[in-house]
């Protein structure tokens, strides 16, 4: 089980800047993500909404948050580092799908290698 300080550890490694809503947002967006994985499925219609349900915030305020946290200071050398693959359209940075999908793949990822270790 990934624990919530592995999540802000990786967010750190990403360059997102913990002062920042969107910070708090990610990582319960990813606590989300990593208990259940059809969230990447459903973005607006499910995992904003209970995001915004545990945080009393609307929807289009969390996708905002979430949207600025990751493109402030544009940290895209350190998502790159962090994800392991180059954003996928040509303005250089990651949709929240896209980080948010990477992010679970890295951390379920470096789970699998802890439990095994254990």
């Amino acid at each position: 089980m990934v624990t919530t300080e592995q999540i802000h550890d990786f967010l750190y490694k990403c360059g997102i800047r913990p002062h920042l809503e969107g910070f708090r947002l990610l990582a319960k967006a990813l606590e989300l993500v990593l208990c259940n994985e059809s969230y990447l499925n459903a973005l607006t219609n499910k995992l904003y909404v209970d995001v915004g349900l545990c945080c009393q915030l609307p929807a289009t305020a969390v996708e905002r948050a979430m949207r600025y946290a990751i493109h402030a200071d544009c940290g895209l050398p350190k998502h790159q580092a962090a994800l392991g693959f180059p954003p996928r359209y040509e303005t250089g940075v990651y949709t929240i799908g896209e980080f948010l999908s990477g992010a679970y793949l890295r951390l379920s990822q470096q789970d699998c290698e802890n439990s095994k270790a254990t």
